[in-house]
């Protein structure tokens, strides 16, 4: 009966040991299982929020755009309505080209528009001179 009762004892510290294993085991794999998915739960949340960032910055700049595309729109509006044509602006690019002489360059490098619109200019002079005089 001793040997029996012994017998047993070690068949039971056996099957102890075996579950402890297998208990360490589960546990283990449990936690690897939850370290992984709380990786890809960061991993998603991280890209969803680079892509809500993305998003937003290109929105802002879209805004950006139009509120020039709109200042734009409102100048060229407002050069209209005074009345400005191609003659004015003409003759503004030519007072403008004249300041530009005057700085510390000694050269000044006209496109070839220019200097017909130059040409163009003696002609609307005369217009101005006209106008003066008759009044």
């Amino acid at each position: 009966m001793k040997a029996e009762r012994s017998k047993r004892a070690i068949v039971l510290e056996a099957e102890a040991a075996k579950q402890d294993m297998i208990l360490r085991a589960e546990g283990d794999k449990q936690s690897k299982i939850l370290k992984a998915e709380g990786d890809k739960e960061a991993r998603i949340r991280q890209a969803e929020g680079s892509r809500q960032a993305q998003e937003l910055e290109a929105h802002g700049e879209a805004k950006a755009i139009q509120a020039v595309a709109e200042a734009e729109k409102s100048r060229i509006e407002l050069i209209r309505s005074a009345g400005l044509d191609e003659h004015v602006l003409a003759y503004r690019s030519f007072e403008a080209l004249v300041e530009i002489a005057k700085g510390p360059a000694n050269k000044v490098f006209l496109p070839t528009s220019a200097v017909e619109t130059l040409g163009s200019l003696g002609a609307i002079a005369e217009v101005f001179k006209a106008s003066k005089d008759s009044k």
